[in-house]
């Protein structure tokens, strides 16, 4: 992309990258570093018309989410959201 002078990478992270959250540690470092790989990258492509995002889409619920221990971390963290509410899919 750096070659070509053009192109957009845009990674799907998390605000467990940026808050940690205890019941969800292992996925908060995996965004946390997909986070600082942004950056990184931004970085190296500053001066070029290549551009690196992060892009923090917010709660989302699987299907999966539902019942057990996913269930109660889902709850907890949709307490901390401003608006009470989540995507789904």
């Amino acid at each position: 992309m750096i070659e070509r002078n053009a192109g957009r990478i845009i990674n799907v992270a998390s605000e467990a990258g940026i808050k940690p959250y205890p019941e969800l540690i292992p996925y908060g470092i995996s965004k946390t570093s997909l986070i600082t790989l942004s950056r990184g990258l931004a970085e190296v492509a500053k001066g070029t018309n290549v551009t690196v995002n992060s892009v923090l889409p917010g709660p989302t619920f699987l299907c999966f989410m539902k019942s057990g221990k996913m269930k109660s971390i889902s709850t907890s963290i949709l307490r901390l959201t401003i608006i009470s509410n989540t995507g789904a899919i």
